[in-house]
């Protein structure tokens, strides 16, 4: 553990890229510290030499994490699939261990890809990845790979880039935070049944690194620099959630969510209150920063008063409902802070 409380020292509402790296330090270091007390307790459990070989498909990901480099967000995915397995007496755990050998591939910057065989290696990764990203219960959105013949991979991955470098020339304290906190960007199609939910963008607490972007969607130059924040919040708050939970409502409790037509747990929603803070400050940051045309400030003015809305329905749902841990206090008093703060004449 590189600290006994990591998350006070974290806490903050403005983007900050060397808070950003420490929380991913935290994390690698984390999901080392886990395997290796889940190998020790293993080691009184399984035979001698399924230890050794376990102990060898580890290996790999401990000798990254000690050298301070970031790894595949595919090796969070595994670790999370070996405790399951593992909790179902031993079920299927050597195909995980196998899959986190593979996922120790360091990550050295931004990487933008399918959701397929091509683009992660194996199709026994892009059913990690599935599983990982399809978390919800109650609504299963059915991550695809994109049709290999269509253009929309390409029209998404172009969109990324432009809304990156938006963000580079208008908010750079925000990319460099989401350059810190995001190592792979995954393209996938929606399954497209009639009446199914369809994605826009997707994070999962169990694939720290990475985020889901859907190629059905077409946005706008702001409307992916605002996506890209919104995806980027949300994994801020899974990385300062390890060690403490946001809120301890009961999962079975459902509410009506600021940024989902769906009814939401709590931790839903207190996730959407936040990122509609964040957004806001993205969007704030495009319109102050002066570089928009006319037809995109009308565009951006658009953005804020939806975010701030959203925020406003989310935080009132939440300072009444919410049961708040002091980490969630602090998050949620930190957002709310900065939206007071906020110009109410550009909004």
């Amino acid at each position: 553990m590189l600290d006994e409380s990591p998350e006070k020292s974290l806490i903050r509402f403005l983007p900050d890229a060397v808070a950003a790296r420490r929380c991913d330090a935290r994390m690698h270091a984390d999901l080392a510290d886990s395997l290796r007390q889940l190998l020790e307790q293993l080691r009184e459990q399984i035979a001698p030499a399924i230890l050794t070989r376990y102990q060898a498909q580890l290996n790999p990901v401990l000798e990254l994490t000690e050298s301070g480099q970031r790894i595949s967000p595919g090796a969070f995915a595994a670790y999370y699939r070996i405790v399951l397995a593992l909790l179902d007496d031993h079920g299927n755990a050597d195909q995980w261990f196998s899959l986190l050998q593979q996922c120790a591939v360091p990550i050295n910057q931004l990487q933008i890809r399918e959701l397929s065989v091509a683009g992660l290696g194996s199709q026994a990764r892009v059913s990690l990845y599935q599983q990982a990203l399809d978390t919800d219960d109650n609504i299963r959105f059915g991550f695809l790979p994109p049709d290999a013949t269509a253009t929309a991979s390409a029209r998404c991955r172009d969109s990324i880039q432009r809304g990156l470098a938006l963000m580079a020339r208008d908010a750079p304290e925000l990319v460099a935070e989401f350059r810190a906190l995001v190592g792979e960007i995954l393209l996938a199609a929606p399954h497209g049944e009639p009446g199914s939910m369809r994605f826009d963008g997707v994070s999962s607490y169990q694939l720290w690194g990475a985020l889901a972007l859907s190629v059905a969607e077409i946005k706008s130059d702001l409307e992916m620099m605002e996506t890209l924040a919104h995806e980027a919040a949300h994994s801020f708050l899974f990385g300062l959630m390890t060690h403490e939970v946001l809120v301890s409502n009961d999962d079975s409790e459902l509410f009506s969510s600021p940024l989902r037509p769906d009814p939401r747990p709590m931790d839903g929603i207190f996730h959407a209150t936040f990122v509609s803070a964040r957004m806001h400050y993205a969007m704030r940051s495009a319109h102050d920063a002066g570089n928009l045309t006319p037809a995109e400030l009308v565009e951006c003015e658009g953005f804020l008063a939806a975010s701030r809305k959203a925020f406003t329905d989310g935080y009132a749902l939440v300072t009444v409902k919410a049961h708040m841990t002091a980490t969630g206090r602090s998050i949620m008093d930190a957002a709310a802070a900065y939206m007071d703060n906020a110009s109410l004449s550009r909004d």
